[in-house]
């Protein structure tokens, strides 16, 4: 009995009704009289046991047939992913267990495998060679409900991606398009998504649905589309190397293809940061012993305050984290993926921490890989205090421009303040709606603020930010507006970063 898994970390989809449906339409499939006995063994023991997915059975099939074949990459990664796509799954990460022996021992030494399912889903496939048949269980935590949607397409054709969320919340959708580019598309619904796709080049197309949980952001759908008739395959790859018995050397080569993907697509190669790769091993560590894949792990927080507590400052930040039999299978993996892609693919990114961890040659490797663009170093003679930085910095900038002294105003700063800690308390960085409040205006007069200029009231503006160096606020793009004299700044800190609500008036 060997037991296998396909795992991605870090999507659900749909388009009207029409022949070429293929993922999230009903799939019918009768079983055999051992597939039922496996399905119900596959019940036993839970306290609510799976739902029988026929698509997950079509794939479990097909695997079954390859190991009766005695097809020696049955089982490897991209072989299950195919049997899925063929079958119009679009599970992210599935579970594929293999038994092979007498027809009447296998059901009983699959329930003894299964104790312990967190299973939502299942399938089931037996196939026989001589007297003896092998029996696939294809297992499924979903986390998507996905409206029907192609999976064949003429080239130029389009389709709506929708579905919903289950447990997670704030879908997005990435694609990754065949000549290897990313595209982010965002929802707005807390649950609920829906996105018009087109494919406008003949070739193969990867859509994920991800959304953000507990454990931090996951792919909850995964769907190949192919344009143009074009195979549903993966393009080919060169045969994988032996894995290195030094760690040090299996994490270089991962440094070595993100960044020749980076060259790839004229992007600058990432420069290995020994600090961050510290930081990536002890997580995968983490990860290997909770046998856990997942950006927020139990008594480990999100990768902003890992950085944090290790003193490292940070501009911009991305995680990638996988499971593999290798350590570059697992960077396979990320690179299959649209969302951990357009990580990869960042390009203001600057530095690269890569780190392993595995229990023995036998077990799968985690990786974990920081990407980073490190915080600029404060200007010379600045003020500790995150508030005075922020005014300061807003003072260089302003002589820098030659435009004349801002002044403080003391009315600006308290709605600054006020705005920066309610976007603290939310995690929203959202615009300033000044409509209804009230300002002092000389000899106790008061006037409301707006946007834009009214006679007899004040041109106020406002810009926000959620950065982790409070100079970033020389972003502002309303300093170069001369008309505007009086400046109010708020600043709050959380998460790691700074909260920052920078009022100018006239």
């Amino acid at each position: 009995m060997t037991r296998f898994a396909l795992l991605a970390l870090l999507v659900s989809v749909a388009a009207p009704a029409s022949p070429a449906d293929c993922y999230g339409s009903a799939r019918a499939i009768v079983l055999t009289p051992l597939e039922t006995a496996l399905l119900e063994a596959a019940r036993i023991g839970a306290s609510s046991g799976p739902a029988h997915a026929a698509e997950l059975s079509i794939a479990a099939r097909e695997i079954a047939v390859a190991i009766a074949a005695a097809e020696p990459t049955a089982l490897e990664r991209q072989a299950l992913r195919l049997a899925l796509v063929h079958a119009c799954a679009f599970d992210p990460a599935v579970s594929v267990l293999s038994i092979s022996g007498p027809p009447r021992h296998i059901a009983r030494l699959l329930a003894r495998e299964l104790r312990q399912s967190e299973f939502s889903h299942v399938g089931v496939g037996v196939a026989r060679n001589g007297r003896f048949a092998h029996g696939v269980l294809v297992g499924a935590r979903r986390e998507a409900e996905v409206s029907p949607f192609p999976r064949d397409l003429a080239i130029g054709g389009a389709a709506t991606l929708r579905g919903t969320l289950r447990t997670l919340r704030e879908p997005w959708i990435a694609v990754t398009d065949p000549a290897g580019g990313t595209l982010k598309v965002p929802t707005s619904a807390p649950a609920d998504f829906s996105a018009p796709l087109s494919f406008d080049r003949p070739g193969r197309y990867v859509v994920e649905v991800v959304g953000a949980g507990p454990r931090g952001p996951e792919v909850a759908a995964y769907l190949v589309v192919a344009a143009g008739g074009v195979p549903l395959d993966p393009p080919s790859r060169p045969a994988p190397e032996r894995e290195p018995a030094d760690p040090l050397q299996a994490e270089a080569r991962v440094t070595d293809a993100v960044n020749t993907l980076r060259a790839l697509h004229g992007l600058r190669p990432l420069e290995p940061s020994a600090q961050l790769s510290e930081l990536a091993r002890r997580f995968s560590q983490e990860m290997l012993e909770q046998r856990m894949v997942a950006h927020v792990l139990p008594g480990s927080p999100a990768v902003g305050e890992r950085l944090e507590r290790a003193g490292i400052a940070y501009q911009r930040v991305r995680e990638n984290l996988a499971s593999g039999e290798t350590t570059l299978a697992a960077q396979q993996s990320l690179e299959d993926s649209p969302a951990h892609l357009a990580n990869l693919l960042d390009g203001p990114l600057t530095q690269l921490g890569v780190g392993t961890a595995r229990a023995s040659e036998a077990g799968p490797v985690y990786l974990t890989e920081i990407l980073l663009s490190p915080a600029p170093p404060p200007l010379p003679g600045l003020p500790e205090d995150a508030e005075a930085r922020v005014r300061e910095a807003l003072r260089r900038e302003a002589t820098r421009r030659g435009r004349r002294a801002l002044i403080a105003d003391p009315q600006l700063d308290e709605i600054a303040a006020h705005e920066a800690r309610k976007m603290m308390r939310t995690g929203e960085l959202r615009p300033i709606d000044l409509r209804g409040v009230e300002l002092t205006r000389g000899r106790g007069e008061t006037t409301q603020l707006f946007n834009w200029s009214v006679p007899g009231q004040r041109l106020v503006v406002a810009d926000v930010f959620a950065t982790r160096s409070p100079e970033e606020a020389t972003r502002s793009p309303h300093l170069a507006d001369t008309r505007l004299r009086y400046v109010g700044v708020g600043v709050a800190s959380g998460g790691g970063q700074f909260w920052i609500a920078v009022l100018y008036a006239d």
